[in-house]
């Protein structure tokens, strides 16, 4: 009797053998997906619709795409700087038209 552990798996199980259920697992074939590139009229639609507060939801009503994409589409493009910059000239607009209006009506 040996001391020495000597494991008596055959080398072709070594790869995909689990030990977890103790039964072979078969091999998964990934195949890649269609992808939909988004072209630039989009964004920039989805941009002004982001700018706006509206939900991503909706964004893809009106896109005709699904929520996920154009969530995914933001942040593979990484338009949330671009985004925020219009939201805020947006904000200065209008925080500037009711100056004027302000100083209108007291005239």
């Amino acid at each position: 009797m040996s001391i020495v552990f000597i494991p008596r798996i055959a080398e072709k199980f070594e790869s995909s053998y689990n030990f977890g259920s103790g039964k072979l697992s078969p091999k998964v074939k990934v195949v890649p997906r269609e992808q939909l590139l988004w072209p630039d009229s989009d964004l920039d639609i989805l941009i002004e619709l982001r700018v706006l507060r509206v939900s991503f939801a909706e964004c893809g009503k009106v896109l005709k795409r699904s929520a996920n994409s154009c969530t995914m589409a933001v942040a593979t493009n990484n338009l949330y700087e671009a985004i925020n910059k219009k939201r805020k000239k947006v904000i200065a607009g209008v925080l500037e038209n009711a100056k004027f209006t302000k100083t209108d009506e007291s005239s």
